[in-house]
């Protein structure tokens, strides 16, 4: 377990994303029907804690297990942008699903770098419910892109690349 379930997150280093993005699905705080993840780090993995409300459910009382794999990949993805300062694209992302996670039930999750080259990360994620037991864990593979690269890929327009090197200069601060 890479996280103390009992600290509460803001004690850890606030990461800004939404200098970056603010309408993405999962972090961004400008989606009305996004999850509005925020991202907290010890500089060696990242967290986020959030409540599920019920338009995110999948049976009954049980959050949808899309929307749990979308959390573990963001959880991923900021792991992989904040602790190389790199752009990354998911290749591969595999998920355990261990115990149901409920609606409307603050979860934790975090994200860890398990192995790198310089050209992709290896990335493990856990989530856990309020009862502190790992719900779900996932393993996911990513490609790193520096600016440059970025660019000439097409990746990103260029707003988005001068917003990204305006997130790396705040979170180096």
């Amino acid at each position: 377990m890479r996280i103390d379930l009992d600290k509460d997150m803001t004690e850890h280093k606030y990461i800004p994303t939404s200098i970056w993005d603010t309408k993405c699905f999962a972090c961004g705080k400008n989606n009305p029907e996004g999850l509005h993840m925020t991202f907290y780090t010890d500089e060696k993995s990242i967290f986020s804690e959030i409540v599920l409300a019920e338009t995110k459910r999948g049976w009954d009382q049980v959050v949808h297990g899309g929307i749990l794999s979308t959390i573990l990949d963001e959880i991923m993805a900021w792991t992989a942008i904040y602790l190389t300062q790199k752009i990354m694209l998911t290749k591969t992302l595999s998920l355990n699903y261990i115990h149901p996670v409920h609606i409307n039930s603050k979860i934790k999750t975090v994200g860890w770098i398990h192995e790198i080259t310089s050209k992709e990360i290896v990335l493990k994620a856990e989530i856990y419910n309020d009862k502190k037991q790992l719900c779900t864990e996932a393993t996911g593979c990513y490609a790193l892109f520096s600016t440059k690269i970025a660019k000439r890929l097409k990746l990103l327009n260029e707003d988005s690349l001068d917003k990204f090197e305006q997130f790396l200069i705040a979170c180096n601060q």
